[in-house]
C-alpha cells in the first residue's frame, strides 16, 4: 500500500469509528430516557415551591413531559384522583417536575402541589409521590399499564391499571404529540381497593415554546370532560374558545366517543350549553356528525385548582343517571 493509500485508510478508519461511537451515544441517550421514566432519582431533590401552581416557562428547543392520570371509583361515593407530573426542561438541562394532585376523599377535595428540580426526565420519588411506574409492553407497540403510590395529606393513595393502548390521538404535531388512553383500574385507598374508571394522558414534546401556558389576555373558556354512561360508552369533550388568539393556542374543539368493545368516532362541531353559574352546575353537549348525540350531566361538588392565578380553573364531579364523569372549567 503507497502512503496516499495508507494516509486515507487512517482517516476513514477515525471518522468509522467517530460515527461508531456518537450513534451508540445517540441510541443510548434513548434507550436511557425511557429507562429512566421508571426509575427513581437517588440525589436528593430540591424544592422550589410547595404550594405554587405556576407553571415553568416553556422554552424554545427544550422538552417537556406530562403524564396525567384521572381515575373514578365505579361505586358511591365515586372517589376521585386527578395526579399530574409534568417536567419542563431548562436551560441548563436540568427538568422542573410539576406533581400536581386532587383528591376527591368521598367528603370533599384536596388539593396539594409541588415543583422539584432533577437531573433528568423521568417522573422522580418525592414527598407526594411514593411511585410512579410505567411498565412498557415488549412489543414497544403503544400498549403499557401504570401503577402508583401517592401520599395525600397522610392518606395512602394507590392505583394500578389494566392495559392501556393510547388509542386516542389528540395532537400528532413535531413538537407537540398527545395520546389518551381509556380503561379500567384500581384505586386503593389506605389499603382498600375500588374498581375505577381509568383515563391516562401523555404529552411528550421536543419544543416546549409550542404549548400553552394559562397567562394574558387571551380571552380564553374552556369546558373539558370526561364521561363514563351507563351503557359502557366513554366520552371526552374539549370545547375551548380564543376570543384574541395566539398563533399555538386558537379556538378548538372536538369530541371523541369510545364505544364498549373500542371503537372510536370523533367530531370536531361540539356545542356545549350551561347555566349563567361561573362555575357552571348544569350542562347539555351537542355533539355533531358521525357521533350525533346530547349528552346531558349535572355538576355536584367543586374545587377550585388555582385560587392564586388571575384565571378561574374549577373541576368537578359529574352525573347522569348511572353516569358519571368529571368536568374542567377556565375561564381567563
Amino acid at each position: 500500500m503507497d502512503r496516499k493509500s495508507t494516509i486515507i485508510a487512517i482517516v476513514l478508519i477515525v471518522f468509522g469509528s467517530a460515527g461508531l461511537f456518537f450513534s451508540g451515544y445517540y441510541t443510548k441517550s434513548l434507550f436511557t430516557t425511557e429507562k429512566n421514566i421508571n426509575q427513581p432519582s437517588e440525589k436528593p431533590l430540591e424544592i422550589i415551591d410547595n404550594n405554587s401552581d405556576e407553571s415553568t416557562l416553556f422554552l424554545p428547543g427544550k422538552h417537556y413531559f406530562d403524564d396525567t392520570i384521572v381515575l373514578i371509583s365505579k361505586n358511591e361515593p365515586h372517589y376521585t384522583l386527578v395526579a399530574t407530573a409534568n417536567r419542563s426542561e431548562t436551560n441548563d438541562a436540568k427538568y422542573i417536575q410539576g406533581t400536581r394532585i386532587s383528591f376527591f376523599d368521598g367528603n370533599e377535595w384536596k388539593r396539594i402541589t409541588r415543583n422539584d428540580t432533577n437531573p433528568d426526565s423521568g417522573i422522580k420519588n418525592n414527598n407526594l409521590i411514593n411511585n410512579w411506574t410505567i411498565n412498557f409492553d415488549n412489543s414497544r407497540v403503544l400498549k403499557q399499564k401504570i401503577e402508583g403510590q401517592l401520599n395525600i395529606n397522610k392518606t395512602i393513595v394507590e392505583f394500578s391499571t389494566q392495559v392501556m393502548e393510547n388509542e386516542i390521538g389528540i395532537r400528532s404535531l413535531p413538537g407537540y404529540t398527545k395520546f389518551m388512553s381509556e380503561g379500567d383500574g384500581t384505586i386503593i385507598i389506605n389499603g382498600e381497593p375500588f374498581d375505577s374508571y381509568v383515563l391516562y394522558t401523555r404529552i411528550y414534546s421536543s419544543n416546549s415554546s409550542e404549548l400553552f401556558k394559562y397567562d394574558g389576555s387571551i380571552g380564553l373558556l374552556t369546558d373539558w370532560i370526561a364521561f363514563w354512561d351507563n351503557t359502557g360508552n366513554f366520552y371526552h369533550i374539549d370545547s375551548t374558545e380564543v376570543k384574541n388568539p395566539i398563533p399555538n393556542y386558537q379556538t378548538h374543539s372536538i369530541g371523541v366517543v369510545k364505544d364498549p368493545i373500542g371503537n372510536i368516532l370523533k367530531t370536531f362541531t361540539v356545542d356545549v350549553k350551561k347555566d349563567e353559574n361561573k362555575p357552571p352546575l348544569n350542562y347539555e353537549v351537542n355533539l355533531g356528525y358521525p357521533i350525533n348525540n346530547v349528552l346531558r350531566f349535572d355538576k355536584y361538588n367543586d374545587i377550585n385548582k388555582a385560587p392564586n392565578n388571575s384565571y378561574s380553573w374549577h373541576m368537578g364531579n359529574i352525573k347522569s343517571g348511572d353516569g358519571i364523569g368529571l368536568v374542567e372549567y377556565i375561564l381567563k
